[in-house]
């Protein structure tokens, strides 16, 4: 009986495709249709995702109207405000989806003061509000993403891309004196697929573990 790859190689072959890669399946094939050359690599591509820390649904919906305002003001996109604990990873879902969980159960839903409105020339991290890492932060992003805990940088991010300097410095005046000092309360993780080369509008969430409770 052929095996997965030796049945794999030959629809490959039959269709043309160019694969990605020469070691698993040892060849090489000339990409002559590219219809059916999308839709592999589509299948083999890794799937992205990242863990977010969500606001309760009033702060969260506080910190979206303020996105939405940004964007209406600057042109930017919209999106679903949190603050990223991992973020870019191919890991399996499964073990993402059990990560996620398991990090709920040991803290429960906390507050977070806003100590500062800062801005960059970095594209998801151009307008943002930040936080310091206060112990359930720390434990968290431990327990999720340890190889990163050093670079570890808690914000919520209000917009993303590049604006105009100037409007952009007023903006972040404005915000600094409406937010700094605000708590914002974080009360579940969340699964999503999403990561820098996904478009937003595909950003989606797929799990969610409620802060101090087990199960989902």
């Amino acid at each position: 009986m052929q095996n997965a790859f030796s049945l794999v190689a030959t629809f490959f072959q039959i269709n043309g495709i160019s694969l990605p890669f020469s070691g698993a399946l040892g060849i090489n094939i000339t990409n002559t249709r590219a219809d059916v050359q999308q839709v592999y690599e589509g299948l083999m591509s890794p799937q992205i995702h990242s863990i977010w820390l969500m606001p309760s649904a009033e702060d969260g919906a506080f910190l979206a109207g303020l996105v939405a305002d940004l964007a209406g003001r600057f042109g930017t996109p919209v999106f679903t405000p949190h603050l990223t604990v991992r973020g870019d990873t191919d890991l399996p879902i499964a073990a993402l989806e059990a990560g996620i969980a398991e990090a709920a159960a040991t803290v429960p839903a906390f507050r977070e003061t806003v100590t500062a409105i800062e801005t960059s020339d970095t594209y998801f991290r151009s307008f943002y509000a930040r936080f310091q890492i206060s112990a359930p932060l720390a434990q968290l992003k431990q327990r999720l993403d340890s190889e990163m805990a050093d670079s570890f940088m808690p914000h919520v991010s209000l917009l993303y891309g590049p604006v105009a300097p100037a409007p952009k410095a007023a903006a972040a005046a404005e915000f600094q004196r409406m937010l700094t000092g605000r708590a914002i309360i974080f009360d579940r993780l969340c699964l999503v697929r999403s990561g820098q080369n996904i478009a937003i509008s595909e950003w989606a969430v797929i799990e969610t573990a409620q802060l101090g409770k087990n199960g989902t």
